[in-house]
């Protein structure tokens, strides 16, 4: 929503009160009912429906119901990511095609596996003491209803004799955040500074969510979380090498990731039977299955189909500011390094990267919607970190058309996957609280496969996560955000898009599942509505889904 110095007067009425505003300021209010109560009880009745976004069938309504929400936030001087856009040049785009046939000569010495594991190790985390398997000796106390482990309960002398410290940190932190709806500024200042107290980035699962979340209040209320989040103002930042680093280790080594990427294999793997040609284009592409794929294609009866993957990457905003030279040579390397895997198992093989913004990527220059007989066509979106550009006031909303292009294309297949949360809302209380939930569950599924003391954690927990939370917290209005929604609401958009939900495969569902047991058996797995959701405790995090085009000819083997 955009404001001129002067607009015209605004009214509402309803059950007997009133009252009207110019700009932001409200101006008058009846005498029945006290101002405060009439726009307290107006911003109860939006967030109630901004709670029940996810029931809406239409992606229209949808779109007419959030810039609704964020105008009224506007009225109430609450804020608002559709606010105050300050839109950032465009990132460099730039593309390069690597045409890698099999080399014989690449085979010499030792086995294909073993050969294979050493160039996918380039590709993997090196084991450590600290990442492997999980530690079964922490369990769930379940008669709380938000879950934390056992040992995170246990009094500390700061808190001896009162809640827990997981609830006495969430307490304080809503506390705060709503105190930052009302403007009390001093206030929530006092109740962060005594939150900051409690806190350390290197303790427990709860005192470093607290920490991050914390850390983006103050920036608030210095008005620097824009500059944070661009990597403007912190100079003790790791080196990009070192947030790739761990960002793949940490990503790697993480049970949904691997999940993930068994739910894609072996999608591919029976879209590609019988086929002559497989055509595969990844958005923000690690390069980690293809090792284990390129195995499997091998193996088909009639040997693989030529490969040809084309890899989308777009900055990560821990990579703010982008140095896109570091992140475009570290992409041609993945595909160097998949180039010599392939050959070791005799798969014809294809790279083409790409890096740059996704509005200047034409699939139609790789992929033709009219494709020769045997030959296929594979879409994958799955990265669970990734980030877009504010839609909310576009008049042609970003990821439509992205989808409708996609639509286009024809794909046999379209694997997707997002992160399942609802703190998009333009509620600032509701969106912090949101948050605060989703990023608890995080902090502690992490616990389940790396130790606290790790190195990468803590780059990851800083550059990742605590990025995360400071665009949540801190930034609005952001000419580059994340965009988080309920999976229900990605659902919808596809199907706007004029895509076809596929059903999902038993025998993946539970081989993702015996996966996901074998590292915690607090991880969940549950379908809906033909969706693969992927929990922790309860709590859907991530959703997985296979969708494709009605003009595809090709059928799904049984």
């Amino acid at each position: 929503m955009h404001h001129g110095n002067t607009q015209e007067a605004q009214s509402l009425q309803n059950d007997g009160f009133s009252f009207s505003a110019q700009g932001d300021e409200v101006l008058h209010s009846s005498l029945n009912v006290p101002l405060q109560d009439a726009i307290a009880h107006i911003r109860d009745f939006f967030e109630q429906e901004d709670q029940d976004a996810a029931s809406l069938s239409s992606f229209g309504e949808l779109f007419s119901f959030h810039t609704k929400a964020s105008e009224f936030a506007a009225v109430l001087k609450e804020d608002s990511p559709a606010l105050n856009f300050n839109w950032s040049s465009p990132i460099d785009s730039r593309v390069q095609t690597l045409l890698m046939q099999p080399q014989e000569d690449d085979v010499n010495g030792g086995t294909k596996h073993d050969e294979a594991q050493k160039i996918g190790s380039a590709l993997k985390p090196r084991k450590d003491f600290s990442i492997g398997k999980p530690r079964f000796h922490k369990y769930a106390d379940g008669t709380i209803s938000k879950l934390r482990y056992y040992d995170e309960y246990i009094d500390m002398k700061i808190c001896k004799g009162r809640l827990p410290m997981y609830f006495e940190l969430h307490d304080m932190l809503v506390q705060c955040a709503s105190v930052v709806c009302l403007n009390d500024t001093n206030t929530a200042k006092a109740i962060a500074w005594k939150v900051k107290q409690l806190t350390s980035p290197y303790g427990s699962a709860a005192e470093r969510l607290a920490h991050y979340f914390v850390k983006a209040l103050y920036a608030r209320f210095a008005g620097t979380g824009w500059s944070l989040y661009r990597g403007h103002l912190d100079e003790h930042r790791p080196s990009f090498t070192q947030i790739l680093e761990a960002k793949m280790k940490i990503i790697s080594s993480c049970p949904f990731t691997q999940a993930s990427h068994l739910f894609s294999n072996e999608t591919i793997l029976r879209v590609a039977k019988g086929a002559s040609k497989l055509v595969i284009f990844e958005h923000q592409m690690s390069g980690i299955q293809y090792p284990s794929l390129f195995k499997k294609l091998a193996a088909l009866p009639g040997g693989p189909p030529t490969v040809s993957l084309i890899a989308h990457n777009v900055p990560h905003y821990s990579m703010l500011p982008a140095q896109t030279d570091v992140i475009f040579a570290a992409l041609e390397e993945v595909g160097q390094r998949l180039s010599k895997c392939a050959a070791l198992f005799m798969v014809p093989f294809h790279f083409t990267p790409w890096f740059g913004t996704r509005g200047k990527i034409h699939l139609q220059d790789f992929v033709s919607s009219k494709r020769l007989p045997g030959e296929v066509f594979v879409a994958i979106s799955t990265s669970f970190l990734r980030f877009v550009t504010d839609d909310i006031l576009d008049p042609r909303p970003i990821r439509l058309k992205s989808f409708k292009k996609l639509c286009d294309t024809c794909p046999d297949v379209f694997i997707k996957g997002a992160v399942s949360g609802a703190y998009s809302t333009p509620f600032y209380s509701t969106r912090f609280k949101e948050a605060l939930s989703y990023f608890a569950c995080i902090f502690d599924v992490l616990d389940t496969f790396i130790g606290r003391n790790n190195k990468d954690r803590l780059v990851f927990e800083s550059e990742v996560l605590g990025k995360a939370i400071l665009n949540v917290v801190a930034c609005e209005g952001l000419p580059v955000s994340e965009r988080v929604e309920k999976y229900k609401q990605w659902q919808a958009v596809i199907e706007e898009a004029g895509m076809q939900q596929l059903a999902l495969n038993a025998n993946i569902v539970h081989q993702m599942e015996s996966l996901l047991k074998s590292w915690h058996k607090d991880y969940m797995i549950i379908e809906d509505r033909q969706n693969l959701l992927l929990g922790w405790r309860g709590r859907t995090l991530y959703a997985l889904s296979t969708w494709k085009s009605p003009a595809s000819s090709w059928a799904m083997p049984s």
